[in-house]
């Protein structure tokens, strides 16, 4: 969903690029106040300052997407291409931080118990293992036991 929100975004700003100076939505683009003070703190993002700090999220040239923009084909391409890497960067972020949370969920959950062989004193991960492996200690004990 998120991928397709930023591929209209995307659209939208190479129209409001290829637009003639003088219209509304380019003079808000590149608008900035002539009078007025500033509040105390950080200023207020820009809407331009939020389209360059996207653009360089997706891996694009912050420096010459305007020129781009002048070629609606090229522009495409250029933002479908960094949509799609974007995308698969994304995935693997997602997979890799599933994986690294499910291994700290699993580490949590084994330091609680004791998790020991009582017989060979070897360290199971888990309770199902551990009830596993005292069976298979149970079992090779009666074995060389018997004559």
């Amino acid at each position: 969903m998120y991928i397709l929100l930023k591929q209209q975004y995307l659209c939208w700003l190479g129209h409001v690029m290829r637009m003639a100076d003088g219209r509304i939505p380019k003079d808000l683009l590149y608008g900035e106040l002539v009078q007025g003070k500033c509040p105390r703190g950080r200023p207020q993002l820009r809407y331009k300052d939020i389209c360059k700090r996207d653009l360089k999220a997706l891996g694009m040239d912050i420096n010459s997407w305007e020129t781009l923009t002048s070629d609606c084909s090229a522009w495409r391409l250029k933002m479908q291409h960094s949509l799609l890497q974007f995308e698969e960067e994304t995935l693997v972020w997602q997979a890799e931080a599933k994986r690294q949370s499910w291994n700290q969920r699993n580490l949590r959950a084994g330091q609680g118990r004791d998790c020991i062989c009582p017989q060979r004193g070897n360290l199971c991960h888990s309770q199902i293992g551990l009830s596993s492996h005292t069976r298979c200690c149970f079992r090779t004990s009666l074995q060389s036991t018997i004559p």
